[in-house]
Parts: C-alpha cells; structure tokens; sequence
C-alpha cells in the first residue's frame, strides 16, 4: 500500500530550478538515453532502436559533442514514430534534462536514509513526450526509485514513486521555452511510515514547498 505524500502544482520558475540542476552533468548524456525508457506519441522507443542510433552516432560520442548527440537522437525518436520534431528550442531543453540528472534528480538529494540501515538504489525512470506541434509538448515523467537494505542489497525493502508533468512551449524563430501546468506527486510506502523515516521524506516536502514560495514571490 502506498500514501501520497505531496501534490502540487508548480510554476515555470519553479521548473527551471530543477532544471539547472542538470547543465553540468551533460557528459554522462550518451549513457543516459540508454538507460532510460521513452514513449513518444504513445508508442515506446525499443531499446534495439536506442543502440542503433548510439552506433549511428557514436562518432560525437567518441568527439565528446554529447549535446549534438543527444539531439539527433530525439529528433530520430520523433521521426521513428512519424511525429513531428520539435521546435529546436524544445529539444534543447529535452538535450539539457530528459537525462539521470534531469529534472527529478535535485528532489532526491533530499532524501538520505543511512542512518536508517536503508539506502537508495538507481531509478527505473519513464518519459511520456507528447507533441502537439513544433512548439508544444507536454512531458510526463515517471519515477520510481527502490529502497533496500544496506547489509542486503539484494533485499528491496520498499519504493518511492514520483510523477512529473508539464508542458514546454516555445515560440518560432526565438531562444527558450517557457514551462506551463507543472504538477509533481510523491508517493512512499507505508512502511516508510516510522516518523522518523517519514521526516526523512518529508525534507523533500519542505524543499519543495520553501522553493516554490520563493519563486512565487
């Protein structure tokens, strides 16, 4: 069973917060698009495809131009599902965030249950892109994160699970994009529900909620 912890809505300045959390982590990008699971227009991108393009473009792998590989692999993902590719600020932004660092990854920097005899293990994560035309897409990411036991890794104790959705619009012919209709839920397992623990999570709560007022103001 699991309880809702937190659900907001959040506003634009609130969303590029959590993005500049990402810039610098752009070298790890090519690793990234393997590791994750997209589904673009409704259809998921296999995992056969992803390695296709990795070998197609392995050249700027290789020359360390991980932006530009990046964005040719979305722009391929959106023509294998015959959609159409976003405006090139959109995929900038997708380049900058749709990665392990991406938007999600700040909130659970909050979150450090050693103390605990638990720790966190690497996400399975899932972005659903929608593109409405080349200058809207609405993004849905989906994360859950396991949570063992530090003396048995091997032994999943519980899951934390988050959802992240927005839309990007943009305009033609002008640099950056503009975030609408931010929401974020947080759900933990009961048996997370020790109030210890719970503070523990709820450190999450607190950083969310004291960012968004700040950008509010």
């Amino acid at each position: 069973m699991v309880v809702s912890l937190f659900l907001a809505k959040l506003n634009y300045q609130f969303l590029l917060h959590l993005s500049l959390f990402s810039h610098d982590k752009l070298f790890s990008q090519s690793l990234d698009i393997k590791r994750m699971n997209f589904v673009i227009q409704g259809s998921a991108i296999t995992k056969e495809f992803i390695n296709e393009l990795h070998n197609k473009y392995d050249a700027l792998v290789e020359s360390k131009q991980y932006r530009k590989f990046a964005k040719e692999v979305f722009k391929e993902m959106f023509k294998y599902v015959e959609a159409q590719v976003p405006s090139d600020p959109i995929l900038e932004e997708l380049v900058t965030n749709c990665n392990q660092a991406g938007y999600k990854a700040a909130l659970f920097t909050q979150i450090s249950l050693g103390k605990y005899g638990l720790m966190l293990q690497n996400p399975v994560k899932v972005i659903n892109i929608d593109c409405t035309d080349i200058n809207h897409i609405t993004v849905k990411s989906d994360m859950i994160i396991p949570i063992v036991k530090s003396n048995d890794p091997e032994e999943e104790a519980c899951r934390i699970n988050s959802s992240l959705e927005f839309t990007l619009e943009s305009q033609d012919g002008k640099d950056g994009v503009t975030y609408k209709d931010g929401k974020l839920l947080l759900t933990i397992s009961e048996k997370l529900k020790t109030t210890q623990l719970l503070m523990k999570c709820n450190k999450v709560k607190v950083y969310l909620v004291s960012l968004k007022k700040f950008f509010s103001n």
